[in-house]
Order: C-alpha cells, then structure tokens, then sequence
C-alpha cells in the first residue's frame, strides 16, 4: 500500500508521463541490487577458480620433480 507521498508521486508522473524522484530512486536501487548480485557471484567465481589454481600450485611444486627442475 501506498503512503499518501508515494501516491500523489505515482500519479503525477504518470499523468504527464515522465518518472517521479521516487520512481527514479526505486529503479536505481533495484538496478544497484542487481548489479551487487552480479558483483557478488563473480567474485564467488574468481575466488572458486583461485582456490583451484592455488591447489594446482602447490600439487606441482611440492612434488620432488621440483628439486630437479634446471
């Protein structure tokens, strides 16, 4: 439900058809959710292929063929 503020916004806006502050905000933080959901599973992402490189660093060089390397 709408507050009395929100009310008056929406419908002026839509009335002239151009967008509210309100309407402009609430799109704003719903495209900024978005993208922070985007941002955080890349990074999940990057951190999974880290660990997986890092685990493969250190099956490489903590072998004894290591030691022999010229």
């Amino acid at each position: 439900m709408d507050t009395p503020v929100e009310s008056a916004s929406t419908s002026q806006g839509q009335a002239d058809g151009t967008k509210s502050a309100l309407e402009l905000a609430h799109g704003a933080l719903e495209a900024n959710k978005k993208l922070q959901q985007a941002l955080a599973e890349r990074a999940r992402n990057l951190e999974a292929e880290l660990e997986r490189m890092d685990r493969l660093l250190v099956s490489r060089f903590s072998s004894t063929d290591f030691l022999n390397v010229q």
